[in-house]
């Protein structure tokens, strides 16, 4: 669903594009009250993750880099992470923003949707297999 398709609740979890070319990566903001619970199932799920160093005070979403080259259970695991947040804390919204600038916005979605969107973030191919 497009993000124009929700109400103004602001989404707990912000996904886009790796900022960085090293490896292939998403960038994940998350609301600061989310951030532990963020890292410890990542770390459950056995993602690598580093924190972005932001040089604003306005920073309101705490950034992390999400490292997701590995096999495509990776990003079931990640799909299983957002699902964990998100619909464990009465439906919380997310939203992903893909590599050509399209965002949506979920919100009780399966991990199979989810999937997809961080494909589509990640920069995949329709078929699902990453772009270099």
């Amino acid at each position: 669903m497009t993000d124009s398709d929700q109400g103004s609740e602001s989404p707990v979890l912000l996904i886009g594009p790796g900022e960085f070319d090293a490896a292939p990566s998403l960038t994940l903001r998350i609301s600061p009250d989310y951030a532990k619970r963020l890292t410890d199932r990542l770390e459950g799920e056995g993602i690598g993750y580093s924190t972005i160093l932001e040089h604003s005070a306005a920073t309101v979403l705490a950034p992390y880099l999400v490292y997701i080259g590995g096999p495509a259970g990776t990003l079931a695991g990640l799909a299983a992470v957002i699902r964990a947040i998100c619909h464990g804390d009465d439906g919380k919204r997310f939203k992903i923003k893909t590599k050509d600038g399209t965002e949506y916005s979920g919100q009780g979605l399966s991990a199979d949707d989810i999937i997809r969107l961080l494909e589509a973030a990640r920069g995949d191919d329709p078929d699902g297999n990453p772009r270099d």
